[in-house]
């Protein structure tokens, strides 16, 4: 069994160095003896198996992140996707969100690493999270309608047509600001209850020290049922107690599926009308 399976492939295990045999210069006896290396190289250790590999495989390739840095940029500044040359500050929509709370604030900074209040920290990745799915949300709606205005079909670049398709695509912003913000912080809750929630195991008592990482190692090696069923139902259970927030999430995620349904079919609506116009127009 794997005794350090968080290391994985990045754990180097030698074994012992044999003894070197023993020389003689010059009449003087030298004992020359290999320090043997160590059985674990942590220089070696690059990262441990937080879902580093999951995260990496669910981030955008680089192209489509190019593609839309550029296009925020572009969006930010002229408020156009096509029109590079346009005014600065075209977009007053976009650019009222740049400087409009004090995450965008760098004057009068603390010195690094001098602010260790932990509640302090929390507030401010909460904020962070607010202001940075306010602007996302706001730019995401904004481009992918803008988007919607080209025809796909006509796009012979294979490379260009992938990127239209992957701006057009609204998600979940697609809902209001007031009900994005509310998804948000469902989906964010979510996230952080099932990382930090902490459970005992099996015949132990408090405190509970188990966390969903921990559980992932010992689901891959436990052989005992009594224990993983003690383990599974206990985790499953602490969950539980976020079952109005787990509803909240999938009311909206309804919602906002439902509304980009809507939304695809006015699209194909106002296709078919403009076909049967200028169909229309031809004959007569």
């Amino acid at each position: 069994m794997d005794v350090f399976p968080m290391l994985g492939q990045s754990l180097t295990v030698n074994p012992k160095s044999e003894q070197k045999p023993q020389h003689h210069s010059h009449g003087n006896f030298e004992s020359s003896t290999a320090e043997p290396e160590p059985a674990i190289k942590f220089d070696n250790i690059k990262t441990e198996d937080y879902g580093d590999v999951v995260e990496l495989k669910n981030q955008p390739d680089d192209l489509d992140t190019e593609v839309i840095e550029q296009l925020v940029d572009r969006f930010l500044n002229t408020g156009s996707l096509a029109n590079k040359n346009a005014p600065k500050s075209a977009n007053p929509v976009a650019q009222a969100l740049v400087g409009s709370s004090s995450y965008w604030n760098t004057d009068g900074l603390e010195a690094p690493g001098s602010i260790k209040d932990e509640a302090t920290v929390r507030k401010w990745i909460q904020g962070y999270q607010t202001e940075a799915q306010k602007v996302l949300s706001r730019f995401v709606r904004s481009t992918s309608m803008q988007a919607k205005q080209f025809d796909a079909n006509s796009i012979q670049d294979a490379d260009l047509k992938r990127q239209l398709a992957y701006v057009s695509f609204e998600g979940m912003s697609a809902l209001s600001s007031s009900d994005y913000a509310d998804f948000s912080q469902a989906q964010n809750s979510l996230n952080r209850v099932a990382s930090d929630v902490t459970i005992c195991d099996k015949d132990l008592p408090p405190p509970c020290t188990l966390k969903k990482i921990d559980l992932e190692s010992i689901f891959r090696t436990e052989k005992d049922a009594s224990r993983l069923s003690h383990l599974w139902i206990s985790y499953l259970t602490e969950l539980s107690r976020e079952k109005p927030t787990y509803q909240k999430l999938i009311e909206l995620t309804n919602k906002g599926a439902k509304l980009k349904r809507i939304s695809r079919r006015r699209i194909n609506v106002e296709k078919c009308f403009r076909f049967v116009r200028k169909k229309c127009s031809s004959s007569f």
